[in-house]
């Protein structure tokens, strides 16, 4: 674990989920006795997950998946796996250069499986790992009540932006 990653995903769950790759095992992790480094600061281990702690590394995993861009793509892949030109087309406004930071970033956290193929041209196919997979039904839950509760979210930024303060 010298490269700082905490979590991966081995050979048999990718193979698991129908994808083919060249993945090391990943380490088992103790949260008790982890201190990962996250750019210049230190996350301190926590005995148990708790995401209302501060230094929790659960925390660290939370950030990374409340993003508009990263629910998104869950969402979109859970659909099934992609290529990058696909997933902009299904994902209306983002970016390429934002598309790839959120995968690398559900990658790293192990939500996503990035597939390499040997061809030419060079060919990159996305895929929710059985873990994001586990993420998507209460993601599209979410998005689903988004939509449906628009009309009252509108009502109430308009009751709100027309009261006087």
């Amino acid at each position: 674990m010298s490269d700082g990653r905490m979590v991966g995903m081995s050979a048999r769950v990718a193979s698991a989920a129908g994808l083919e790759a060249d993945v090391p095992e990943a380490p088992v992790v103790d949260a008790r006795t982890v201190d990962v480094r996250v750019g210049v600061a230190t996350v301190a281990a926590c005995p148990a997950a708790d995401v209302f702690q501060q230094g929790c590394m659960s925390r660290r995993v939370l950030e990374a998946l409340a993003d508009k861009w990263s629910l998104l793509v869950i969402h979109t892949l859970a659909i099934g796996p992609g290529r990058t030109a696909e997933l902009r087309r299904r994902i209306g406004g983002i970016s390429e250069k934002m598309l790839i930071q959120t995968l690398r970033r559900l990658e790293r956290h192990g939500f996503v499986l990035r597939r390499s193929f040997s061809e030419v041209p060079p060919r990159v196919e996305y895929a929710l790992t059985p873990l994001g997979a586990s993420l998507s039904e209460p993601i599209r839950a979410f998005d689903a009540w988004v939509e449906r509760n628009m009309a009252a979210v509108v009502d109430a930024q308009r009751t709100f932006d027309g009261r006087e303060e």
